[in-house]
């Protein structure tokens, strides 16, 4: 199968459909997610986003992953995206995909030099006051 054969996007007035197809799978994530990014940076001005699964032969996490993350490019900018026609097999494995990952991630930043040095001043000083 050729590479962009696993997706392709039609633009249908101001809904997106993007219709991936053949086997997602890890040993063609490869190939797959290089349309992801395509498809992701093309960013049209839509209503709504289609992402038609019919094509679909195989999927598998990494697959889910790669779907899960075309749906969230354009539902975080608060844009309808819906996964539509996908095999009942499926369902379970990308709504478990869906509910992952959901928290974000919070920076855990290391306090300022200057604090840490303050900080080892005002120990020492309380270290020497216990000498006295």
């Amino acid at each position: 199968m050729a590479a962009d054969a696993f997706l392709s996007s039609t633009l249908d007035g101001r809904r997106l459909v993007i219709a991936p197809a053949g086997e997602w799978i890890a040993q063609r994530a490869g190939e797959i997610e290089p349309l992801v990014d395509a498809v992701v940076r093309e960013r049209p001005q839509v209503e709504r986003v289609e992402i038609d699964a019919r094509g679909l032969q195989r999927l598998d996490t990494v697959g889910a992953w790669l779907m899960e993350r075309l749906r969230r490019n354009w539902a975080d900018a608060g844009i309808n995206t819906q996964i539509v026609q996908l095999a009942p097999h499926y369902q379970v494995l990308i709504s478990e995909v869906a509910h992952s990952n959901l928290k974000k991630l919070e920076r855990h930043r290391p306090p300022p030099p200057l604090r840490d040095a303050l900080e080892h001043v005002g120990k020492g000083v309380a270290d020497s006051a216990d000498d006295l």
